[in-house]
């Protein structure tokens, strides 16, 4: 189930805002299995700006991509253990920002001011292309191994300390102005249900 949301996350729609509870329904992949003669559109150009916990999957989507038929660019911004402020760059025009904070994100968005550098970046993205759609990407912390109902636990509640990021982020393009709205991936709620399912034993192949 992990994977299967982490390949589908660049072209889904999900919920925005302080919500009380994640929309599973939300998370139906935009990527359609037919095929036939008609010309293939111009690839898909997306831009990611992360850390070692989101490295990897544009990689994992371009091959999902090519083998369904569909042309997918990516360009990658990465460094490890980083902040978003370090990162509130982007050159080119690009059909998807796919954006991420360091797991700490309670700290990061108090002390770091992670929404005022994901609205920099966002707008910068607007400009741009004002058809662009951006992601905030729900990354985790640590602790999946060694206390897994905990982690279980928090990443579900942190879901909302994302939301409420983005919810700030498309405040400030109502005041301003800007185009498009900020979505959030949720990765790491994705990966808490494996969790919880595998500590279960109610994923197949795995005990």
């Amino acid at each position: 189930r992990f994977i299967q949301i982490l390949l589908t996350l660049p072209v889904m729609f999900g919920p925005v805002g302080c919500q009380k509870r994640f929309d599973k329904q939300a998370m139906t992949p935009a990527i359609d299995g037919s095929t036939g003669d008609a010309p293939r559109p111009a690839a898909l150009r997306a831009f990611y700006s992360g850390h070692s916990l989101s490295d990897g999957i544009p990689e994992v989507i371009a091959t999902l991509a090519a083998a369904r038929g569909k042309a997918w660019e990516h360009v990658v911004q990465s460094s490890p253990g980083s902040l978003l402020r370090e990162r509130a760059t982007m050159q080119g025009a690009f059909d998807v920002l796919v954006a991420t904070e360091r797991h700490d994100l309670p700290y990061t968005a108090y002390h770091e001011g992670t929404a005022a550098h994901l609205y920099e970046l966002h707008a910068r993205h607007m400009r741009s292309n004002p058809n662009g759609r951006t992601w905030l990407y729900h990354v985790w912390m640590s602790g999946a191994r060694t206390a897994p109902a905990a982690f279980v636990e928090y990443e579900r509640r942190a879901l909302q300390l994302w939301e409420c990021v983005a919810s700030k982020v498309n405040r400030m393009n109502a005041a301003h102005g800007t185009a498009g709205r900020v979505l959030v991936l949720p990765g790491a709620t994705a990966l808490a249900d494996l969790v919880h399912d595998v500590v279960a034993n109610t994923v197949p192949g795995i005990a």
